[in-house]
């Protein structure tokens, strides 16, 4: 009789401390679950990133046409040649196409300029974006380092695969690892 209660406390035992590692599996595989999580965002970031990065090329070419715009545009002015009348027509004359290129000028400058703020805005957004992930990525690491055993990490190194598809890590069955 006495065997037999030693072996059921024995049995007690082994299951609490079985479901005690069960539960932390199951945080740990939280842990992993969040970790990709934060992979998936800083891969959507990356992302975001290149098309910023091509519409940022967009728009320095868009900024470099207007410039060969404008100079063509100046050279067009100095190759006019009119005749005039007098002094008076052709100084009204040169007045009035002064003005008119004045403000195409001022147009293209403010042009210019907008293109040139978006652009230092968006890569300003761009570094804070880069810095922002380095130190989640480092605060994650540092989290894994030292409050995640070495081998407990290796394990659920061993059970997750990367899944292209689904562009997540997945967490295999124990069953299946057989």
């Amino acid at each position: 009789m006495q065997e037999i209660r030693s072996k059921e406390e024995a049995e007690e035992k082994a299951k609490t401390k079985q479901q005690k590692l069960i539960n932390r599996l199951k945080k740990m595989e939280e842990k992993m679950v969040v970790g990709s999580q934060a992979i998936e965002v800083a891969k959507k970031q990356q992302k975001e990133l290149k098309k910023t990065q091509k519409a940022l090329e967009k728009e320095a070419k868009k900024e470099r046409e207007l410039e060969e715009e404008l100079k063509k545009k100046d050279s067009d002015f100095l190759n006019a040649q009119h005749k005039f009348n007098s002094i008076q027509e052709e100084l009204e004359f040169k007045t009035k196409k002064l003005e008119k290129l004045w403000a195409e000028y001022n147009e293209s400058q403010d042009a210019l300029n907008t293109v040139s703020e978006d652009f230092d805005r968006e890569r300003n957004d761009m570094y804070d974006t880069i810095y922002e992930l380095t130190n989640q990525l480092k605060l994650k690491n540092m989290i894994i380092e030292n409050f995640i055993p070495p081998e407990e990490f290796k394990k659920i190194e061993k059970v997750t695969v990367w899944n292209e598809e689904a562009n997540d890590w997945v967490i295999m069955h124990p069953a299946k690892l057989k």
